[in-house]
């Protein structure tokens, strides 16, 4: 009894395993997509190096589509994810499409890979330079592992018209490039330059580099200091009439000091008198 019970959980035990290994099965299938870079069932790994054993010259494209190299001639376009949207290609924009018009109208060709029943991708309306459409399904790493030959059909509409580039940014290996890699090189000078200026400004600004020049010592104040100083200070203030009040109030029975202190604005002058007079009657009575 206890044998038999052993041997209900191993085999309840394997049946687990075979379970979990089936639905990883699923999973690596499902996560699978149409891009060279990917070595899984859907992948195109395989066509990729099969074309370049066979001397295609063969590159990826991580770009946005007005960047792509120059001397590329033939753009290869894969569905996108499997599980997303099956047989469908990336939505393309009207500059997108513009693009690969333009491309189409130099002499370049894109070949583009759905599966029956998918998109169709028309950006001109001559014939002679419509793009060419594949069956997506005939070429990944399960159907090439189990019928070689089928590669030969995507090697003759890709081969014998210049480099290839597989389109990845739709698989999610995108490169774009910044904007700094995008500038011209007498822009990046300039801005290199303006960085020098303000650096040797900034060491300018900062860094000493001559000796400390000793001021000369401030001279020595007297009394002459101190009454330009006043006279300086009233004339800011426009005190001149009570200046003169002041200097009639000592000597009231002196008429010229009297008289210039009836002037409601006196002028610097007259002020000057009053002074004058005041500092003599001074002088006169010590």
């Amino acid at each position: 009894m206890r044998r038999t019970g052993e041997l209900a959980a191993l085999g309840l035990a394997f049946a687990l395993l075979v379970l979990l290994a089936f639905a990883g099965r699923q999973d690596a299938t499902s996560s699978s997509t149409y891009s060279s870079y990917e070595d899984g069932p859907n992948g195109y790994l395989l066509l990729f190096n099969v074309l370049a054993r066979e001397g295609v010259r063969v590159t990826r494209s991580g770009v946005p589509y007005g960047l792509i190299d120059p001397a590329t001639r033939v753009l290869v376009l894969t569905s996108v994810k499997p599980e997303f949207a099956s047989g469908r290609l990336v939505s393309l924009e009207a500059s997108d499409r513009a693009v690969l018009a333009r491309f189409l109208a130099h002499g370049g060709r894109i070949v583009y890979f759905t599966e029956p029943g998918g998109d169709s991708l028309r950006l001109s309306r001559r014939p002679a330079i419509a793009a060419q459409r594949l069956d997506v399904t005939r070429f990944t790493n399960a159907a090439l592992a189990a019928h070689p030959r089928q590669a030969l059909q995507a090697y003759r509409a890709l081969a014998g018209s210049g480099p290839v580039a597989f389109e990845e940014r739709v698989h999610g290996y995108g490169d774009d490039r910044s904007m700094w890699s995008v500038l011209p090189n007498p822009v990046r000078l300039a801005f290199w330059i303006v960085c020098v200026a303000a650096l040797l400004l900034l060491v300018d600004a900062n860094v000493r580099f001559a000796p400390v020049r000793a001021l000369d010592p401030p001279a020595e104040r007297d009394s002459s200091d101190y009454i330009v100083s006043m006279a300086a200070l009233l004339q800011r203030a426009r005190a001149g009439a009570a200046a003169i009040a002041r200097f009639a109030r000592a000597y009231p029975n002196n008429e010229e000091l009297q008289r210039l202190a009836a002037i409601s604005l006196p002028a610097d002058a007259t002020v000057l008198r009053a002074a004058q007079l005041y500092h003599q009657l001074r002088k006169d009575r010590s």
